[in-house]
């Protein structure tokens, strides 16, 4: 993956990007994160929603590199829209993901 930057809004709501030498790009079995350097000092973010910014290249050139739960994941939720194609079906109760997706979400979810 390349052409991966994080920026944040500073106390002055400016924009800084944060030096590359800052953070290294991780992976995990969830997927690629950063993870910033030990010394790197946090600066004051501002007060306006959502300060900080990561952007990142995503996906897989390789579609037999992709993990078998997310595949699995991909696979359901088409079912689920397949068997459910109408955008409103009156009288029913509206759910988000089916479980078994939810399940396989949490497997992966990465928290920090």
């Amino acid at each position: 993956m390349t052409g991966e930057t994080a920026s944040y809004l500073d106390s002055d709501h400016q924009a800084i990007t944060v030096d590359a030498s800052n953070y290294y790009l991780m992976t995990d079995r969830v997927g690629p994160y950063l993870e910033f350097d030990h010394d790197f000092s946090f600066p004051s973010f501002s007060i306006r929603p959502g300060p900080e910014s990561v952007q990142f290249a995503a996906g897989n050139e390789n579609a037999a590199a992709v993990p078998e739960t997310f595949k699995q994941m991909i696979r359901l939720t088409v079912g689920d829209w397949y068997r459910n194609r109408e955008a409103v079906v009156v009288g029913t109760i509206a759910a988000e993901l089916p479980l078994a997706v939810v399940s396989l979400f949490e497997q992966n979810r990465r928290f920090s």
